[in-house]
């Protein structure tokens, strides 16, 4: 059973890096950079569940490293992608 929560449509400034989204948890500010390192799982019952980040890098070396490093797991697909820049999103605050 796969469960997904719809992101927010809208978020409203509590304090300096800290928002409300319209559906009532607070988020903060998180930048992701560059190169992200994504992670699928390869068993069921959570193989359907798509990429996420699990980590990000300002250089490819680094995010390579940590790629091969984590490949030992039989738990996961990894990939890199490259954004081309870094990026500033919203991640919930708990």
């Amino acid at each position: 059973m796969q469960i997904t929560i719809p992101a927010p449509t809208t978020y409203t400034k509590v304090e300096d890096g800290v928002y409300k989204g319209s559906d009532g948890n607070l988020y903060h500010d998180e930048t992701v950079l560059r190169y992200r390192v994504m992670r699928k799982h390869l068993k069921p019952p959570y193989d359907s569940s798509g990429w996420s980040l699990f980590s990000s890098h300002s250089k490819q070396d680094s995010a390579v490293d940590t790629m091969f490093d984590n490949l030992k797991e039989d738990f996961y697909d990894y990939k890199i992608v490259d954004n081309g820049e870094p990026t500033t999103i919203k991640r919930l605050l708990y």
